[in-house]
């Protein structure tokens, strides 16, 4: 049976809370992989509440960026397409936050 690695991936995941972000993708892998070894009784579940910790954090602190990512997608989609008001097209945003 493997030993946990609930302080690395709490570790981990509240560093991308406080500002290293990226870090949450590693947290929330390596939680959730742990948590299922841990159920199929591969690895130790002492951890497992850490764990658990550690992977939220990780996910909490990726959720804004992909959320931020997808409606970036979304308004640069619509208005490539035309379909945005004027006073929203990527072009003038730009040029009112650059004045």
């Amino acid at each position: 049976m493997k030993s946990h690695r609930a302080t690395p991936v709490f570790v981990l995941g509240l560093l991308s809370l406080v500002g290293f972000f990226p870090l949450g993708f590693v947290a929330w892998s390596m939680g959730s992989r742990d948590i299922k070894e841990m159920n199929a009784g591969l690895m130790d579940g002492a951890g497992r509440q850490l764990t658990q910790i550690g992977r939220f954090c990780g996910f909490v602190a990726v959720l804004p960026f992909l959320l931020g990512m997808f409606t970036v997608l979304i308004w640069g989609a619509l208005d490539a397409w035309g379909l945005l008001p004027s006073h929203l097209e990527f072009k003038n945003v730009v040029d009112s936050l650059m004045n």
